[in-house]
């Protein structure tokens, strides 16, 4: 089964495709605050969103012989 790790961030659509505008955030309501500060006019077509990445374990590394 995979793990998934999520990030959050704000978007603004160009052209009719989603655009990112902002880093991406740990949680939901850190997205919420960053948008906030937004004029409100401009704040009205700014979106969240949320992607979802699956988490892979790293590969072991060699043992270097000495």
């Amino acid at each position: 089964m995979s793990e998934f790790k999520y990030e959050w961030f704000l978007f603004d659509y160009k052209k009719g495709f989603p655009d990112r505008i902002s880093r991406a955030f740990k949680t939901k309501a850190g997205a919420e605050k960053a948008r906030e500060k937004y004029p409100v006019k401009e704040r009205g077509g700014i979106g969240v969103g949320v992607s979802q990445i699956p988490v892979t374990e790293p590969k072991r590394k060699a043992k270097l012989k000495k």
